[in-house]
């Protein structure tokens, strides 16, 4: 990624601290429906989130701003327990050729290394996306769970 990040500042690249909210909404969009995922119901949910969360001094925006003053690539932190969670994304298309996305995070961990702070990226299935996570140190985190089978006893073998 050090490749990727030097790229972007060699571009006249900059680190934008706390971005208009809206701002990062509408690239996620743009980016969502680029692939048929966005839903204005689950956008709104999120505003209303975001703004409680705000007013407790849990959220952290970032954007990294091209050398023209276009936003290249955004997102929003949600900061909890020691977590700053990688939630909400949006990069414009020209963000892949730039680094712009690997400038973003590296921005946000420099700026909270001294922190106690875990950053979370909240995992992925996709393999692409975990390459790249791990490239900034990311590891696997795994849950416990239970599953407990309530039918009754002559279903239950179906079940298996």
């Amino acid at each position: 990624h050090q490749r990727n990040i030097r790229k972007s500042v060699e571009a006249g690249c900059t680190v934008i601290h706390n971005p208009d909210v809206e701002t990062i909404i509408a690239l996620a969009v743009a980016q969502m429906n680029h692939y048929g995922q966005a839903s204005k119901e689950n956008i709104e949910r999120f505003r209303q989130l975001y703004a409680v969360l705000l007013q407790k001094g849990m959220t952290k925006t970032y954007g990294i701003a091209s050398a023209e003053g276009n936003i290249l690539s955004s997102c929003v932190f949600f900061l909890s327990h020691q977590r700053a969670y990688y939630i909400l994304v949006g990069n414009a298309p020209e963000s892949r050729t730039t680094g712009a996305s690997h400038l973003l995070i590296d921005a946000f961990i420099r700026d909270n290394a001294t922190k106690n702070l875990v950053l979370d990226f909240e995992g992925s299935d996709i393999p692409g996306l975990a390459d790249f996570y791990s490239g900034f140190g990311a590891m696997p985190e795994y849950y416990q769970s239970v599953r407990w089978n309530r039918l009754p006893f002559y279903l239950k073998w179906l079940k298996k």
